[in-house]
This record gives structure tokens, sequence and C-alpha cells, in this order.
């Protein structure tokens, strides 16, 4: 084959100097950078579950047309972080008990599987540095749950770093921003924070000790937290976050269904150490 036929056969860019280079992503439209805007700080708590997202305002704050912001909120209805209501608008969607219980569930098990990996593969430095946050954190366990919250996804973030498995910690951080406000609501909880940091002391003493086994169990008990503490958690959610009326009323007339109701009796039952 000649030079000229190889050259035909590549993609545009991808001859330079006579070598083939990897071709370079496309630039992020004007859809992309709202959608993962949006998607960021509805993952972050700036939108709680219920709330509106108004086209025209959005289209204003992003100084674009409506159609790009359109498209990026129903990039985001695909995603799961809102919902389009007939007739009333699009929000921020609240999860039903079932979505909730699902997802926690989920999250349990990969944090667990993430902590043992980190176990295996956190080096010295990483370790000095989770005992350097997790003696740092103790001080916002005794303040505001903001600042606990940070404390506790520097601490999370470190560990999954240390996984090195970047597919798990993609879907990890998924669930954590679908959740991100239900969690966040936890830490507001009596002593709730508190309870976190002595349970991140257990996850740290596994990963120090390199123990895979420990460092598992300790993530997905942490997590779950045991069935009296879920079950206060759903409580509390079923009576909404920052619900819309005009939003109540367009489920009460297209009759979907309303959000968390009844909590589960149970999520996790206490997991027995070997």
């Amino acid at each position: 084959m000649t030079t000229r036929q190889r050259a035909e056969l590549a993609s545009p860019g991808e001859i330079k100097r006579g070598k083939r280079s990897v071709e370079s992503k496309p630039a992020p439209t004007t859809t992309d950078r709202i959608r993962t805007q949006l998607e960021a700080e509805i993952g972050s708590g700036m939108w709680l579950p219920g709330q509106q997202l108004d086209e025209q305002a959005l289209s204003e704050r992003f100084q674009v047309s409506r159609t790009p912001v359109r498209e990026a909120l129903l990039q985001l209805s695909v995603l799961g972080f809102v919902e389009v209501v007939p007739r009333a608008g699009i929000f921020v969607r609240e999860l039903e008990q079932s979505e909730a219980t699902a997802m926690f569930e989920a999250l349990a098990c990969l944090e667990g599987l993430c902590a043992g990996l980190a176990a295996e593969r956190l080096s010295a430095a990483q370790r000095r540095e989770l005992i350097r946050l997790h003696r740092r954190a103790e001080r916002q366990a005794n303040a505001t749950s903001t600042e606990y919250e940070h404390a506790n996804q520097e601490f999370h973030n470190l560990i999954y770093a240390s996984a090195g498995n970047d597919y798990l910690v993609g879907q990890i951080q998924h669930i954590r921003r679908r959740t991100y406000a239900y969690r966040l609501l936890r830490f507001d909880e009596s002593k709730r924070a508190r309870q976190s940091h002595a349970e991140h002391q257990v996850i740290l003493d596994a990963l120090i000790n390199a123990d895979p086994q420990a460092a598992s169990l300790a993530a997905i008990e942490h997590i779950a937290q045991g069935r009296q503490d879920y079950s206060k958690f759903v409580n509390r959610c079923a009576e909404g976050l920052a619900v819309s009326p005009k939003r109540v009323r367009a489920k009460q007339k297209t009759g979907v269904a309303e959000g968390l109701a009844l909590a589960p009796a149970w999520m996790f039952p206490t997991l027995p150490r070997s």
C-alpha cells in the first residue's frame, strides 16, 4: 500500500508529520456545557428535588436561546435528574421509594468494592493524606451539616482515587449526584455527622491495615447504616424538600404517583463479621 493510499484510509487529523496520532475529541457544544453545569448543580444540592427549572430564566442566565437549554434539560431527563410534567414544567426529579432503596443498595455494594480495591492499592502518601483528612473532619463533624458533607466528600474522593478503577468510580459518583440532597438531610439528624465520622474511622483502620475484606464490609455498613437510620431518613424525605405546589397539582391531575411515602421495614440486615 502506498503512502497516499494509507493517508486516504486514515481519518482527518490522524496524519501528522508522516505519523498517525490519536484523533482529538470534539469540543463540547453549548448544550453539553449547560447540561454539565446543571447536572453538577443538581448533584451538589443547589437545585433541590421538586424545584422547577425555568427555560427562559436559564436561557437568560447562560445567555443563549431556549433551544440548547431545552435540549440540555431533555438530556437530563433521560439521565434521571429532571422530570417533565405535562402542562406544568420541568422539575428536579424526586426519588420514589423504590428508586431510593435500589440506589442506596447499589451504592453500598459499589462503595464496598471500591474500598476493597483501595485497601490493596493505597499508596503510603495516600494513607497519610487519608489520616490527615479524617483528623481534620473531626472538627466539621461538630459543625454544620454542609461543612461535614464537604469533609465527607474529600474522604470518599481520596478512596475513589486510590481504588484505581475509573469506571467503578463513575457509577458511584452518578448515584451520589442523584441522591445528594437526600443524603445531606441525614447529617442534619442528631449526632449523624459524628456517627459518620466514627464509621470513617473503621474504614480508615481497615485501609491502613491493607485488609480488603474489612474495608469492604466497613464501607457497606457505612452506607447502609442499618434499618433504623434509613427508616428515619425515608420518613423525613416523605415530607418533601422543595416541592412546587404547581407540580403537586399537576401530579394530582395527571395521576402521576407521589414521591417517597411509607418507609420500608429494612434496607440492609446487620452484616455478620467473619
